[in-house]
């Protein structure tokens, strides 16, 4: 959308319990997800390059006055957002690199947690952390694939449960293994 009850938007509007007005100058193009970082921080992710005029590669950051980047941005779409309890930051889309490192479809921006061990997260035991470990865990979560003997149990963090925030510290990891994104 352009326009909120009348007023100029541009994919982007604030709705005030009464009425909409515009945040800022808005988007040049789609906003596709939104949320909200522990700060109260507004974070739009979607098919924009510019939030508030200023250049953002389809992520930005509203701190309640202005729109700013979000490290380099996304070489492609930003399709969903949220935070973990940690307050860091998982993007997920049709994007290949976030901040200029490679990150096929999910990155997160936070500081990952350190595996426990070199091999704590190979998932499927092939002596390799990579995103066959991150698709398979995927696979057993949502049921489409049955786990077999010889894989670790999925539970990463050590809290009894093999479930989303699992998947979530291996996919972070697989991304980029390192702080940042």
């Amino acid at each position: 959308f352009t326009t909120a009850w009348g007023v100029t938007a541009n994919y982007i509007a604030l709705w005030n319990g009464s009425t909409w007005s515009a945040l800022d100058s808005g988007m040049i193009s789609h906003v596709l997800a939104l949320t909200t970082l522990p700060s109260g921080d507004l974070i739009a992710g979607g098919i924009f390059t510019t939030a508030g005029g200023v250049p953002a590669n389809r992520i930005a950051r509203w701190n309640g006055s202005a729109w700013s980047t979000l490290g380099s941005g996304m070489n492609g779409n930003v399709l969903a957002l949220t935070t973990l309890p940690s307050g860091d930051l998982i993007a997920g889309g049709d994007f290949t690199t976030a901040g200029g490192v490679f990150a096929p479809y999910i990155a997160r921006w936070g500081c990952p947690p350190a595996p426990p061990a070199p091999c704590n997260y190979d998932f499927n035991q092939d002596e390799n952390v990579d995103l066959l470990d991150a698709q398979q865990m995927a696979q057993v979560f949502v049921g489409l694939l049955a786990p077999e003997s010889n894989w670790l149990d999925g539970d990463l963090n050590g809290d009894e449960n093999a479930d989303l925030t699992d998947a979530q510290i291996l996919a972070a990891f697989v991304v980029s293994g390192t702080c940042g994104v």
